[in-house]
């Protein structure tokens, strides 16, 4: 009888340990704004999760494959009242900033 209970015991404690991982949020896009220069050029860019909505305007280096977020919040007058990062980062091939600088440099490329 103690060796059941002790089977049933080590399984029961076996099956609280089992989760599952949270799936991976969709998020969708939107360019709101695109400005700068021909060379650097920025996007405000939204971004739409099902944790809310959060706002980026980020700066490109067409030349250099490089970008930099100018501020980040999850609204617009939070984003402009942030701080920028303090170095430029190496775009990553097919990152989704890939395809974002893809888009603000088309015309530089």
């Amino acid at each position: 009888m103690k060796y059941i209970l002790g089977l049933i015991l080590i399984f029961s404690l076996i099956a609280c340990d089992r989760f599952e991982e949270p799936k991976e949020h969709k998020e969708t896009y939107k360019i709101l704004e695109q400005g700068g220069s021909y060379r650097e050029p920025n996007l405000i860019i939204k971004t739409i999760t099902v944790d809310g909505d959060n706002y980026t305007k980020r700066i490109f280096n067409c030349s250099k494959n490089t970008s930099r977020v100018l501020g980040s919040g999850s609204t617009l007058r939070k984003m402009k009242l942030s701080r920028s990062e303090a170095e430029d980062i190496d775009i990553i091939y097919r990152s989704r900033i890939y395809y974002l600088k893809r888009h603000a440099c088309r015309e530089y490329d």
